[in-house]
């Protein structure tokens, strides 16, 4: 299907119940390939209770290597077919911003990244919103509205001038060149600001997500010295006059170490990693960290379950704390959905079964072809 180039706006009012319309098909067609229900979670624990109960229909949109699907727990719709995709996302708006699986993976870093794109209603031509011929590539991680609009946030590598030699001698001396920066793209305008530089070679690794007037960050730092999750007042970075560096050390460090929230369970110093996920109007965030709890300095390291949080943030109160994986287990992406969190999983580098966690900590595995994002939950 090829991918016309014209402004978000076009067409887009008249199209924006598209999603509505499939939802109310899945009953008619669906296939039953629904959730799996796990054994249920180790252990939960609250430390005050949530009065809004488990979704009884979340929805979600599954990226694979034959495009896109809705999911209900009745069954599943195709969206898109015939091309693969890495990642599809709502947009808020009755679309869905994707991004295609590399025609040609060449296992370098970066790897080389296809268009961002939108499609407006099945059916149609995606719509390419996203694209720079300078860069080394780019990658979908969210969708959010900024000032009423609808703006996806990006990651962004690009290459600084330098005189390294081509050939098989090149890419090692490159990736001191290499800089990973954080992009908000106006669906509407197409203006891109990058909001600051996330990294260099051997940095560590930050994770920013946008909800309202609120942020989250998550840093895992370079070596295994440790990993941080909190919230910060979004205008810290998207109102800022100059990109800011938002690595480690940077802007967020202070905010991903102090309070509200401290990832680590117990508040007990951790190392391994953390992943962040906050709800679209900024109520609610969620934390998923795993690794090692850390005593006495030299002392013995307590391997730790992936454990999952969610606070209000208004309140700063954890509404539910909940196990969803073992020690080996890292959360790769959660969405915090009205009475649902989704939270991407994979153990010992390969992908497994995400799992929906409710309002009352119930955990279910879902057996999926692919990434996935809530559209309602």
């Amino acid at each position: 299907m090829p991918a016309a180039t014209r402004s978000y706006g076009e067409g887009v009012p008249r199209l924006r119940g598209a999603l509505v319309v499939v939802v109310v098909l899945v009953a008619a067609c669906a296939r039953d390939d629904g959730a799996t229900p796990a054994p249920g979670p180790t252990s939960t624990t609250t430390s005050t209770t949530t009065s809004a109960p488990s979704a009884a229909s979340p929805q979600l949109l599954v990226a694979h290597d034959d495009g896109i699907d809705l999911w209900t727990p009745d069954g599943t719709t195709p969206i898109l077919t015939g091309r693969a995709v890495a990642v599809a996302v709502p947009d808020g708006r009755g679309g869905i911003v994707f991004q295609g699986a590399p025609a040609d993976p060449t296992g370098a870093w970066p790897g080389p990244s296809a268009p961002v794109e939108l499609l407006t209603t099945p059916g149609t031509d995606p719509i390419v919103v996203a694209v720079d011929a300078d860069a080394l590539g780019v990658a979908v991680v969210q969708v959010t509205e900024v000032d009423g609009r609808p703006a996806v946030l990006l990651r962004r590598w690009v290459e600084d001038p330098n005189d390294c030699p081509t050939g098989d001698e090149a890419e090692p001396c490159r990736w001191q060149y290499v800089r990973e920066e954080l992009v908000l793209h106006d669906l509407a305008s197409g203006a891109d600001p990058v909001l600051g530089t996330i990294g260099e070679f051997e940095s560590s690794r930050v994770d920013v997500r946008l909800g309202g007037d609120v942020g989250v960050v998550a840093i895992n730092y370079y070596g295994d010295d440790g990993a941080c999750a909190g919230s910060f007042p979004a205008p810290v970075l998207v109102e800022r006059d100059d990109p800011a560096w938002i690595g480690a050390g940077g802007l967020l460090d202070e905010w991903c170490r102090g309070e509200p929230v401290d990832s680590c369970p117990e508040d007990a110093p951790c190392v391994g990693s953390a992943a962040i996920g906050i709800a679209a109007d900024g109520s609610r965030a969620a934390w998923a960290v795993s690794g090692w709890r850390i005593g006495e300095p030299g002392g013995e390291r307590t391997p730790t379950p992936l454990t999952l949080t969610v606070r209000d943030l208004a309140g700063h109160d954890a509404a539910l704390i909940v196990e969803i994986g073992g020690p080996a287990v890292v959360a790769t992406s959660i969405d915090v959905g009205d009475r649902v969190v989704l939270v991407g999983r994979r153990e010992a580098g390969r992908t497994i079964a995400p799992v929906l966690v409710g309002a009352d900590g119930d955990v279910r595995q879902l057996d999926l072809r692919g990434p996935a994002r809530l559209v309602v939950g």
